[in-house]
């Protein structure tokens, strides 16, 4: 068990008083020979190919996570940003909405049960830091009242929807990949903002990326910018790669279902080398990539240093260093 207080101050998102940034991704529980079942050692690999590439969130994306996944997290300290199923309602990605209209009240009871659900199962996990009502939706009068119920049932975690419209009166500000306007939008929003989804993995023209491989390093490239970024605008709370894993698995009759080869890791959680890039974008010990000034003789060497752990000082931390044939290590306390 553990013990943390959620609470959004002067537009920041604080933990136990301390204001916190997310960097993480999305995730689904998949496997490739048993589907939406994931044996429990699976989803440990998940967990600590998370912790590998320095992220420190994980957002369930779609999908109420099992829960064997919720204690993982517990047990290591994972934000995690909980969400139940409801998805593109009020959209035409769903053929139903053609013909109806999401905010018909015949259709509440629908949205209203997943989100209870979540919350009476959950609640008690201390690693989950948020409620997320519905992904990639259409907001209206219904989600508006499920954002009340849900407050009075548990006002003690923020909320948070997607497509969050600007003028909402959610906890947080919960956008999909971003684009210029909306980093402009970031920067003077009174809500923390969070990008759920975000950099979505090369993955979509693989005939692109058989002929030239590069093109994993040339988003790397553009993700360290991106993440630079929002690292530079103290509003947005964070962002999720969209995705940890890919969503591909066997069925029975030899069927292969789910949405795609979309991961950071396969479905046997084998790395990608997209991994790479996104474990040294959020390294949270930020050394200057670039040349330095040469000291004057007898002058000590000096590296600017910046620390982007949350609550760990460098004093925590052993430091490495070799130049020549020369190497050892040293103590500095950088809060």
């Amino acid at each position: 068990f553990g013990f943390r207080q959620v609470e959004i101050r002067e537009g920041r998102f604080h933990l136990n008083g301390q204001p916190i940034r997310l960097r993480g991704t999305s995730r689904q529980d998949s496997h490739p020979l048993m589907g939406r079942t994931v044996p429990p050692e699976t989803q440990k690999q998940d967990v600590e190919w998370t912790l590998w590439a320095n992220c420190n969130n994980a957002y369930t994306c779609a999908f109420l996570p099992d829960e064997e996944f919720l204690e993982l997290c517990d047990e290591v300290g994972l934000y995690v940003m909980d969400e139940p199923g409801p998805c593109w309602v009020g959209t035409p990605a769903v053929d139903l909405w053609k013909t109806e209209h999401f905010d018909d009240p015949k259709y509440f009871p629908y949205f209203l049960q997943p989100v209870l659900e979540m919350i009476e199962r959950d609640r008690s996990h201390p690693s989950v830091i948020t409620w997320m009502l519905a992904d990639e939706s259409r907001f209206g009068k219904s989600f508006g009242q499920v954002a009340k119920i849900v407050r009075a049932t548990d006002p003690s975690r923020p909320i948070h929807f997607s497509y969050d419209p600007l003028d909402s009166t959610f906890d947080l500000a919960s956008w999909h990949y971003p684009y210029p306007k909306q980093f402009a939008q970031a920067e003077v929003s009174k809500r923390p903002v969070i990008f759920d989804q975000s950099a979505h993995v090369y993955c979509s023209n693989m005939s692109e990326l058989m002929t030239d491989p590069g093109l994993r390093d040339d988003w790397g490239r553009q993700y360290a910018a991106f993440w630079e970024k929002i690292w530079e605008t103290p509003s947005i709370l964070g962002a999720q790669v969209f995705n940890l894993t890919d969503d591909v698995f066997l069925m029975p009759s030899g069927q292969v279902l789910g949405y795609g080869d979309w991961g950071l890791i396969d479905y046997w959680r084998r790395a990608k080398p997209d991994l790479w890039h996104v474990k040294k974008a959020h390294t949270p010990i930020k050394i200057q990539d670039g040349p330095i000034p040469l000291p004057a003789a007898g002058a000590p060497v000096e590296i600017p240093v910046e620390n982007r752990y949350d609550f760990t000082d460098l004093k925590d931390v052993r430091i490495e260093w070799a130049l020549g044939d020369e190497s050892g290590t040293l103590e500095t306390r950088i809060p």
